[in-house]
This record gives structure tokens, sequence and C-alpha cells, in this order.
């Protein structure tokens, strides 16, 4: 039975402990991997890292991070292979995944389908590697999310690709909770939401929870409040959503104001 409250959510650095460990460890070094960036690594990690971890750009879709991190070494000096008919596929496609990918690989040809091609294979060898990592929950999200289950429906809302995502659910016996799971071959995070609220939920009655400025922007872009899981004090988040946030929620007393603000700091966003 539908609820008439709405609860989204998103993945990684969110719910799992896989921001760190997944740009460490797969995202970056299949960049340089892929790339042959092996005489800049050191740099090109630090660049990276700073991308999709720390700055205002963190939660960014992966390709259009790989299209913000080539500009941002160009803008550096940096002699880069040409991915200049990535980045305008990346900066121009209503869709970014594998698939919205793959299909303009088979309309390319010439250098255009070298260079998308080659931003396949680094997407794969992604989750190749991402496959290989140990990535849990962070302590306290179970609790939280059965108690928010138990007056609100839960939509995931992640750029992540689908099949990460239900595994990863799925192993942790976490989508139980789940209504709705968006991913990254359903567009962006504000069309995720827009298909979920089209089910019969008032954007007065939704709540998004994410770890990134993105998370933020499709909450406001729905008209839906926002709750931030604040990079690096994820646990401390999850305590007070439990303990303090989700009573506002359902009692439809939840403001945002100071924790929005915290959150766009931390994110050297003011």
């Amino acid at each position: 039975m539908k609820k008439d409250m709405l609860f989204c959510v998103d993945s990684d650095g969110c719910v799992f402990d896989a921001m760190t460990p997944k740009h460490r460890a797969a995202f970056g070094p299949a960049l340089v991997e892929v790339y042959g960036l092996e005489h800049i690594r050191t740099h090109v990690l630090a660049v990276w890292d700073r991308i999709n971890l720390t700055d205002a750009t963190r939660g960014i879709n992966r390709f259009l991070g790989l299209a913000y991190f080539f500009a941002r070494m160009q803008e550096q000096g940096f002699s880069l292979p040409d991915t200049a008919h990535f980045c305008a596929w990346a900066n121009s496609t209503p869709v970014l995944g594998e698939a919205a990918l793959s299909k303009a690989i088979s309309q390319a040809d010439g250098a255009e389908r070298e260079q998308l091609t080659r931003a396949l294979q680094w997407s794969e060898r992604v989750n190749d590697i991402c496959k290989t990592l140990t990535i849990r929950p962070f302590a306290g999200v179970e609790r939280t999310l059965a108690l928010i289950h138990g007056f609100a429906d839960i939509a995931v809302v992640s750029s992540a690709n689908e099949g990460a995502l239900k595994r990863e659910w799925g192993e942790y016996g976490l989508e139980k909770y789940v209504n709705f799971m968006g991913h990254q071959g359903m567009g962006s995070k504000a069309d995720m939401l827009r298909i979920v609220l089209n089910r019969g939920y008032s954007p007065q009655k939704c709540v998004m929870c994410g770890d990134a400025l993105s998370d933020l922007a499709a909450a406001k872009e729905v008209g839906a409040q926002f709750y931030p899981i604040l990079p690096f004090d994820e646990v401390y988040s999850w305590n007070i959503l439990r303990t303090v946030v989700a009573e506002q929620v359902k009692n439809g007393a939840y403001h945002e104001g100071e924790y929005v603000a915290e959150f766009r700091r931390r994110l050297n966003a003011n």
C-alpha cells in the first residue's frame, strides 16, 4: 500500500561507504590505465579525487566527471589524449549512462567513435574493479531505513549503474525497504525524482537525502526538501536522521535550513 510520504536517498557515499573506496581504487586508477597517464599518475589521482570527493562537484555523474577532469587538466597545461568528441557528447546527451554511450558509439565513426569507445572501456574497467571491492553500508543505515519505511515509501535516486545498485542493496538486505530503484540509465537525479513523484506523491511530502550538491540541486528542482549526509561525518548524520529528523519528517515539521548551511560549508559551496 502506497504511503503519502516519500523519502528519497542516494546510494554511494550516502547509504554505502563507497565514494572514497571506489574513486581511489577504481575510478582514478582505471583512468590512469585506460588513458595511458601513468607518467602523471600522482597528479591525475589528486585532481580526480578533488573533483569527486571534496569539491562542490562531489557526486557528479561519472561521464560528466570524466569530461570535467579533462577540461581541468587542460586548463593546468597538461598534454592529454584528444577527448573533444567525448566531452561534446557528455556535455550534450540527455541521458548519461553506458547504454546511451554504446548507442552513440554505434552511430559514430573515426575519431569520434574511438574517443567514445575509450570512455566506455574506462567505465567498464571501473565496474570490473568495483566488483572486487568490499562496500558496506554506514553504521546505523539499516535501523534508520527500517524506521523511515514505517511511515514513508523509500526511493533510491543514484547516478550509479543499475547492476551495482542491485548487487549492493541486495547483498546487505536493504532492498526490502525500497519501493523504487533509480539509476544512471534513467537520466539525471531530478529526472528520477520526477519519475517517482509522478506515481502520486506530493513534492511537499518528499525529502531527498544525499551527500553531494547534485542531490541538493535535484531536490530543489522538483520542490522537495533535503537532508544531507555530511561527507566524512556520515555515521553522525545517520544518527541525527534516526534520532531527530525522522520524527520531524513524519510530522511534517522538518526544516532543512541549518543542515543545508553546514553541508554547503563542508563542500566549499558558500
